[in-house]
């Protein structure tokens, strides 16, 4: 390239097939000459960058999922890439803004543990909007064909690595403790994803849907941003994202919902019908609360109530000789 950005993109076909990911890279003296290399029948193209008899090159890199454009104007936001010292302080400083908030009392091994499992707590998730508020959100086609769309955030930073059955129960709580603004911006990308997809995540990476696990726990993060006030969006634009959002994600195919076939119905799901009917019926008692909740914040005592009725399925479950959740077929055997 003419400034010595060199671009390029890719799209890659592993887990969460279709990933697309696009580069910028810069070094920082241009290369006296740049040659392809053969491929040699392997898939990719490779690169050979000459830059004479140096001694120090540094390269510097950005990212963007939407296109090579998005990542450039990402690289240019780094006043000075190649300073590699301040970069270094800027990410030291970053950690140490967020382990300043936790005292820990113990002895030196303690506190290198809790060090330790904080550092990869803060790993997800991940900013994942460029610098001009785009990033592309993808649906990987579990139950149909892909889709891709480029969305342009309208008032927050967007996330992405969102594995919500992994993380609702103690990562998202602890980040709205230490990283509240982290955390409802966390809560605003899943609404902005239901604007763009017609539903909030399941388990989101590097901006698509891949549908694992179970449960829309995407409700339970949002529940709890927005009770504790770390959101911008409204109470009624929570409740409508949750309600698409319950439905979406508890389909049997040909347009039946296990919701309206048997957790509504009998007040449980069977397992001679749903392979994962203890950990659903019990995860969906969880999500009828968050559910409740917000229904409750947005004043619509209709919709709260029906959560109400729901949230202790889960006692039709219980067996009282063993002490033991378990498995009830259809017909209440």
């Amino acid at each position: 390239a003419a400034d010595g950005v060199f671009t390029a993109a890719n799209t890659v076909w592993c887990w969460a097939d279709g990933r697309r990911v696009a580069f910028a890279l810069k070094f920082s003296l241009k290369p006296l000459n740049v040659a392809e290399l053969p491929s040699n029948g392997k898939p990719g193209k490779r690169w050979v960058f000459d830059f004479g008899e140096v001694e120090d090159v540094r390269a510097a890199c950005a990212i963007s999922s939407v296109d090579e454009d998005g990542a450039r104007l990402n690289l240019e936001s780094c006043a000075d890439p190649f300073d590699f010292e301040a970069r270094r302080h800027d990410a030291a400083a970053a950690w140490n803004r967020i382990l300043d908030r936790a005292e820990i009392e113990g002895t030196e091994r303690e506190r290198r543990i809790f060090k330790t499992a904080l550092y990869h707590a803060y790993f997800q998730p991940n900013l994942f909007s460029d610098v001009d508020g785009r990033c592309r959100f993808q649906d990987f086609g579990r139950y149909g064909k892909t889709v891709s769309r480029i969305h342009t955030a309208t008032s927050t930073d967007v996330y992405t690595t969102l594995s919500t059955w992994d993380t609702y129960r103690a990562a998202h709580p602890l980040y709205t403790i230490l990283t509240p603004k982290m955390a409802g911006a966390v809560a605003e990308t899943m609404l902005e994803w239901c604007d763009e997809m017609g539903k909030m995540p399941k388990w989101q990476m590097f901006g698509g849907e891949n549908y694992c696990m179970i449960g829309p726990h995407s409700i339970t993060i949002v529940a709890d941003a927005l009770i504790k006030g770390l959101m911008k969006s409204s109470p009624k634009r929570v409740l409508d994202a949750v309600e698409k959002t319950n439905r979406a994600h508890n389909g049997m195919g040909n347009g039946k919902s296990l919701w309206d076939v048997y957790y509504d119905k009998i007040g449980y799901l069977p397992c001679d019908k749903r392979w994962s009917s203890i950990s659903d019926t019990l995860e969906w008692g969880m999500v009828d609360y968050a559910a409740m909740r917000v229904a409750e914040l947005a004043q619509d005592a209709q919709k709260a109530a029906y959560h109400r009725k729901h949230l202790k399925n889960y006692r039709n479950l219980y067996d009282a000789d063993s002490g033991l959740m378990r498995g009830r077929k259809a017909d209440g055997s």
